[in-house]
């Protein structure tokens, strides 16, 4: 029997050294006054070691206020630099940042504060009102509240700069003890239910997930990234951004999207990367042509939250960037399969292979019970026709959700495997084309109808520039097909349409919509991450086509 080899020190190290506070104190050693944030909206930077001292302000000033070993430290703020010093000060005093979605009403952030036994609750000055109301409806109420921005807090509340005024800049004591398995950022996110649902993510899932889009996007020191994605939603922090900051990159964030100063942007602070939406891509693609910009400096798009098509894609190349990607995944494991640039135009519209680390199949829907990755048998066949639905496997995801069993049952039935509900097939070489959700299908006439394929051929029509398909309650069919449209010609009517669904090569006739609506683009409903949200505009079909035959 050979001598056992002494792992302790391997151990040690990987546990100490690989999370989010020792990076930033390599970082910190080499490049301390190298500007990391750009926050134009509050007009400040930054500097690396700046966000260091200011973070340990933060973490101390939580300490002193008795905060204690993973306590809950809710957040609701903007894209501002107050994000960055609460995730890192969070960090530093070993407790969790769960980063809100600011455009949740007080009626689910009071749920949320229950759900996370929130002890600290930190909020953007605008969303003032809200959150005296949700503190107000909380069960559990915060012990310590902080403001940020202008305007004098309410009674009870410290500003933000007041808070950490006078604060030690030395590093926490608690900082030299956290590990990779320290829960450190938890988000809270609107998925396709319509419910508010919240999970975390510790430091050795954030630091390999910076680790993988560093190296699959190309990302390094002389990187700037542009945050047009909400902070609190995984597409808008470890996509690319904390990955840039990780690297020792620099990040521009934006408040609030929009697409002529996202362009004025990246020609002044020389942008090379962005994560967004293909609907995003598309608004900036307008604008630039309209205006155009000196976007030279782009090195890579990265797009997310829907399927890329294929003359969206040409026109992100053509106009913005030739280094187009396009990943899938979800907002709670972050994503799983990457189409690259030497993949595009070719393959748009399919959601690419897997990333190194990853693994993704698709499982029998026709079995009666949900499909077994584990279980071969239940795979289904790669013949670009039968329809399975999607399971994933990924080291960088979260493993459950707080406080909610029930949907952990459903999108996590199978030990380290999520079944997001996604519907699609694959070809002969792993290529998967989505093809709709198990819970947005339409069913007319006992025929099952995915929105996505409907869409995608109106989409086709020149005039359309972006549409919602769902089914509306009626008499005769169970549900009728109808279409919520944005167009670019206003002279385009209902006929117009008919006629081009019912000659189209990928429709069949009891496919195409029976009813539409026409809106501005403006009033169909994505989240943050440019996913579209089929429950919301299903629920506006029941009153817009109510009492269809």
């Amino acid at each position: 029997m050979g001598k056992p080899i002494d792992y302790s020190i391997f151990r040690e190290v990987w546990e100490k050294e690989y999370t989010i506070v020792r990076q930033l104190y390599r970082n910190c050693c080499k490049w301390p006054d190298k500007v990391a944030v750009f926050d134009p909206f509050r007009n400040k930077t930054l500097t690396f070691k700046q966000w260091d001292e200011e973070s340990n302000q933060f973490a101390n000033a939580l300490i002193e206020a008795g905060v204690k070993t993973y306590d809950a430290i809710m957040g609701d703020l903007f894209n501002t630099y107050e994000w960055f010093i609460m995730l890192m000060g969070c960090a530093k005093a070993r407790c969790v940042f769960y980063s809100q979605n600011f455009m949740l009403p007080e009626g689910q952030v009071c749920k949320l504060m229950d759900d996370s036994e929130v002890v600290a609750f930190v909020y953007d000055a605008s969303l003032k009102d809200m959150a005296l109301k949700a503190i107000d409806l909380a069960k559990v109420k915060p012990k310590l509240v902080v403001m940020c921005g202008p305007g004098e807090p309410p009674a009870g509340h410290v500003s933000f700069d007041k808070f950490i005024e006078g604060k030690s800049k030395e590093a926490p004591p608690t900082e030299k003890d956290a590990v990779w398995v320290d829960p450190v950022l938890g988000n809270d996110f609107i998925i396709t239910t319509g419910l508010p649902k919240g999970f975390t993510l510790n430091h050795g899932i954030i630091f390999f997930d910076n680790m993988m889009n560093t190296g699959l996007h190309k990302i390094d020191e002389l990187c700037v990234s542009l945050a047009t994605n909400p902070l609190f939603h995984r597409g808008g922090n470890t996509t690319g951004v904390l990955a840039a900051l990780h690297c020792c990159g620099s990040v521009v964030i934006m408040k609030s999207f929009d697409e002529n100063l996202a362009l004025d942007y990246i020609e002044k602070y020389k942008v090379t990367h962005m994560v967004s939406a293909p609907v995003i891509y598309e608004r900036m693609v307008q604008a630039q042509i309209a205006k155009p910009r000196n976007v030279s400096s782009l090195r890579a798009l990265v797009s997310m939250g829907a399927p890329l098509e294929k003359e969206s894609c040409l026109r992100c190349m053509k106009v913005l960037c030739p280094g187009v990607y396009n990943g899938y995944g979800t907002a709670d494991q972050h994503w799983v399969t990457m189409l690259k640039p030497w993949e595009l135009p070719e393959r748009a519209g399919t959601i690419g292979l897997p990333i190194t680390e990853d693994i993704i199949k698709l499982v029998r829907i026709d079995l009666g019970r949900r499909g077994d990755p584990n279980n071969p048998a239940d795979d289904c066949p790669k013949d670009g026709k039968t329809e399975g639905e999607i399971a994933l496997r990924t080291m960088h995801g979260c493993y459950g959700y707080i406080n909610r069993p029930l949907d952990e049952a459903k999108g996590l039935p199978y030990r380290g495997w999520q079944l997001p509900g996604d519907v699609g097939v694959w070809d002969k070489d792993g290529y998967i084309t989505i093809s709709g959700r198990t819970d947005d299908m339409i069913i007319t006439g006992a025929e099952n109808v995915h929105p996505v394929l409907v869409e995608e051929a109106l989409r086709d029509h020149p005039a359309v520039i972006e549409t919602f398909v769902t089914g509306a309650p009626s008499k005769e069919w169970g549900e009728a097909i109808v279409a919520y449209v944005a167009v670019r010609d206003p002279s385009i009517t209902e006929k117009d349409l008919d006629e081009f669904c019912k000659t189209h090569p990928r429709l069949a006739r009891y496919q195409r919509p029976r009813y539409y609506k026409f809106v501005d683009v403006k009033e169909l409903p994505f989240n943050p991450a440019g996913k579209k949200l089929h429950f919301v505009i299903k629920e506006r079909a029941k009153k817009d086509f109510s009492n269809l035959p």
